[in-house]
Order: structure tokens, then sequence, then C-alpha cells
């Protein structure tokens, strides 16, 4: 019996089509934070911002340098692995597996790593300690662009650069559509560059915040109760991600088994680089959407 074997030209063509949906589509939060100053190995550095201005100089003054010695913050990257068993029972061999098959299982490992990348970024962001200035809203209230706007004026307090284009505001589903009913946010337009989320969920750029919806996989795991929920705006400068080589594949033959388990993987860190350029948004997840128009009638 020959020896069962995929083609080099198979294989590198599967993680090429596998990595180009990753990047394309891959993951929502891709472009939403600083990427690090170096790698090293499995070591990711980059430089935590500070507060700096120049200094005055008389002659025969000594300078200070102004970047502190710790301003540099170490992550270790992780792998993440994404296998799909492909069984010789579906065909004779791997590589003649059907054109649209082979799409959908390099679209479904693309999806299971860039959740995955998502949850990176995301966890490290809900992992901060925030200071209480920096909550804004109550889990008995609903949502609105106005309590938006409170806190992107923190933000500017906080001397975060907000109209250079960074912050970035994944709202749950509820936050967002509620924001609609407001015509100061329904009217306004995405001006927050070409990033993969603007092929994946709704967006708006409101005053100096790109919004989008949150994907269900990032929003349900902070989601306190069936009527509490809780989530976090932030600037670009205030978290560092990266990744330490592109998307990988492997292709390992279990004979007793009769197929192929192709395995892709890729790693990557994330860390928060200064708290204050991160807010958190509470609200009531089980209030109705309601038109600006009735609910100020309401109030009156």
């Amino acid at each position: 019996m020959s020896e069962v074997t995929i083609p080099l030209w198979y294989k590198d063509k599967w993680n090429d089509q596998a990595f180009i949906r990753y990047q394309n589509r891959g993951y929502v939060l891709k472009g939403t934070t600083e990427a690090p100053v170096r790698i090293d190995g499995k070591k990711f550095y980059f430089l935590g911002t500070a507060d700096m201005e120049a200094q005055p100089y008389v002659k025969g003054d000594t300078i200070s340098v102004l970047n502190p010695t710790d301003d540099t913050v170490e992550m270790e990257s992780r792998e993440w692995d994404a296998p799909y068993a492909l069984y010789d029972w579906d065909g004779p061999e791997a590589h003649r597996m059907p054109v649209n098959e082979a799409a959908v299982r390099q679209q479904q490992a693309a999806k299971a790593l860039g959740r995955r990348s998502d949850r990176i970024i995301y966890d490290a962001i809900m992992a901060a300690s925030l200071d209480s200035s920096q909550i804004f809203g109550a889990y008995t209230d609903p949502f609105d662009p106005y309590l938006l706007m409170a806190g992107l004026e923190k933000l500017a307090d906080n001397d975060v650069e907000t109209a250079d284009g960074g912050v970035f505001a994944p709202m749950p589903s509820k936050a967002f559509y509620q924001c609609q009913t407001y015509k100061v946010f329904a009217n306004s337009d995405w001006t927050g560059g070409d990033l993969p989320l603007t092929r994946m969920v709704k967006h708006k750029t409101f005053d100096t915040a790109h919004c989008f919806i949150l994907p269900p996989h990032l929003r349900r795991l902070y989601t306190t109760s069936t009527t509490q929920v809780r989530f976090r705006v932030w600037h670009k400068s205030a978290v560092g991600a990266g990744h330490n080589r592109d998307l990988r594949t492997e292709w390992i033959r279990e004979g007793l088994r009769k197929r192929w388990t192709v395995n892709h993987t890729i790693d990557g860190a994330a860390a928060v680089l200064q708290t204050k350029g991160i807010i958190e948004f509470r609200f009531k997840l089980d209030s109705a959407i309601e038109d600006e128009i009735q609910r100020t009638e309401a109030v009156a």
C-alpha cells in the first residue's frame, strides 16, 4: 500500500487561504490597539505612555530624562490552536476535497482563531482596574448617546488625545440600537478607516468615538446577569496587542484513524498600557428600545 501524502503545493495553498480569511474577516478588534515595539521570541514589549512636557533649562542645569525606567510593558505570548480532522472516508485523498468544503474548513479555522484574538485583547481590557471616576451609568438605567459623551469628556479630561481618531467603542447591540433612535447618533457616518470590523458588524462614528456592535462571543462574557451589562471603551494608545508569527498550519497523519488532522496556530498577547485611556459603561440590559421623542415625552 502506497503512503498517503499531501502535496506541498496543497498545504501551502491551504495555509495561504486560511491566513487571508483570518486577516480579512478573522477578528473584529484588529487595528484598535498599538503594536509591540519589539518581539524577542515569545516576549512582547510595549511602551507605556506617560504625561511628558519639555523642561526649562538654565545654563549649568542637569537635565532629567522624561521616560521613566519602568515604562516598558512586557508580555509573554501564548499559542492558540484550531485543529480540524479530514477523514479518508470523505474522499480518496484530503487534497481532492471539493473546493467549497475546503473553503468552509479554512473559514471555520479563521473564525475560531479570530474569536480568540478578540478575547486576548478584550480580556486584558476588562481585567484592568479603573478609578470609579472612569465608570459611567448604572445597572438600573438604559443607555443613550449622552452617557457616551460624558465618558468621552472624561477621556479628554485625562489628557487622552480623543480627536486623533483612536477611540474605539464596541457596544452591546441593545446600547447601539438604542443610540440609533437619536438623530445625533443615527445621522453620523463612519470615519474610522477600513478595519475588519467594517465588514463584520454595524458601525458609526459618534463625536470622537468609533462605535460598533460588540460581537456576541465577547458580549456574553461580561453580562453580569440577565438585566445588567458592562462594556469598555478605549483609546488605541491605552492597549497593546500583537502576534509573534502569522497563522501557520501543520498536517498530521493519523494512520490508525485513517485521517489527517490539519492544525491552525497563532500566538499572541495583549496588555493595558495606560488605564486613563479606558472608560466603562453600565446599563440595564432588559430596558426597552424607545424612540427619543417618546422617551422625552414620558419623562415630561
